[in-house]
């Protein structure tokens, strides 16, 4: 029985629509925010099929029938579920994996194991951030124009200036070196040992739509640093060409304006929700792909994108509108003031000059 990882499983399920899918083999009607349609798994006289394109999932509220893409297309075609990860992945012009065809091994750990994992730290760099140590990331972002509760409700923390403050405290609580490894909260050094990777920097967890810590966005505090930002790597939890910043905090608003606002950076994105424009997402500081179209399409009819006002942010939209329209996803571009950007924007004219920004976007 062939066999896939769990970061594959979870790229094929961020490249298949729900709504899509269903609606190849069922009459789908929109209704508020969801989809229904007579159930295909029982005789149904009534729309009793329930499709939610914000959660990704199908419910028959008659015959209970319920679950993902990959348990719709494995109960409508008989499938099992290596069979309907493979269906789906070649519809999303996925490539397989060359050993797919073969038995695996068991892989490392699992993906609730990591989100458990990543979980611990995320508390652990929130206390740290309330502690001493912590006090130059605190004033960094109260700097930036973050709130105390704004930093509570995002969960920032601070990574300490050393290179096993987290591991030292994952094996006091007996975390395998291997799963901060996994979660790709430490790097394995030449020499065999491992070191903690974000040292000395502002966190920023990067939660998914189910409210698990996944990953995260880490600013440097020292000047000296060349790199001022550094994301989590990909792993079990995290793909950071389909991860978008601050969604699991803006789906609920994009789903009922129908539009989301596409940003940059970790602040650009937060500085906006606190000011109340809660349908702000960011790319993590990577260019947007296909695979973040695909993911805000499930949410949103249109995008309006904010990037930096200088020649590289006006370069990224550029280069983003090509793959909206590509995708056939209405896109529109807001311009806001040279040599600032949307957290600076927000804090200066705040929120109101925001939104007539985004009405405004050709």
């Amino acid at each position: 029985m062939p066999r896939f990882s769990q970061q594959f499983i979870q790229q094929v399920a961020q490249a298949t629509d729900i709504v899509d899918l269903v609606g190849r083999y069922v009459t789908l009607k929109k209704r508020g925010k969801e989809f229904v349609g007579l159930c295909p798994f029982h005789e149904d006289n009534r729309p009793s099929l329930n499709v939610s394109p914000a959660k990704q999932i199908f419910k028959c509220f008659a015959c209970g029938a319920g679950g993902g893409v990959f348990q719709f297309l494995m109960k409508y075609d008989k499938q099992s579920f290596p069979e309907a990860v493979r269906v789906l992945a070649e519809r999303a012009n996925i490539p397989l994996p060359r050993d797919s065809s073969q038995p695996q091994a068991a892989e490392g750990p699992s993906r609730s194991d990591l989100l458990k994992v990543a979980e611990f730290a995320a508390k652990f760099f929130c206390q740290r951030l309330n502690s001493p140590a912590g006090k130059a990331a605190l004033d960094y972002a109260r700097k930036r124009g973050l709130s105390d509760e704004s930093i509570r409700q995002f969960r920032l923390g601070y990574s300490p200036d050393s290179w096993d403050s987290l591991l030292s405290a994952a094996r006091k609580s007996r975390i395998a070196d291997s799963r901060l490894l996994a979660a790709g909260l430490v790097i394995r050094g030449d020499a065999g040992r491992c070191y903690d990777r974000f040292r000395n920097r502002l966190m920023f967890p990067i939660i998914d739509p189910a409210g698990g810590v996944i990953a995260f966005g880490a600013r440097a505090l020292a000047e000296k640093e060349r790199a001022k930002y550094l994301n989590s790597p990909d792993s079990v939890l995290f793909d950071k060409s389909a991860g978008l910043y601050a969604l699991n905090w803006a789906r609920e608003a994009i789903s009922s304006s129908a539009q989301a606002v596409v940003v940059e950076g970790y602040l650009d994105a937060l500085i906006p929700h606190q000011a109340g424009v809660t349908n702000v997402v960011a790319t993590l500081g990577t260019a947007l792909t296909d695979r973040h179209v695909r993911l805000l399409a499930r949410y949103a009819r249109e995008v309006v994108l904010i990037f930096d006002a200088d020649a590289a942010g006006a370069a990224a939209a550029e280069r983003a509108m090509e793959i909206f329209l590509a995708q056939q996803v209405h896109v529109r571009v807001a311009t806001i003031p040279a040599g600032m950007d949307p957290c600076d924007f927000c804090l200066a004219d705040g929120p109101d000059a925001l939104r007539a920004v985004v009405a405004d976007a050709p």
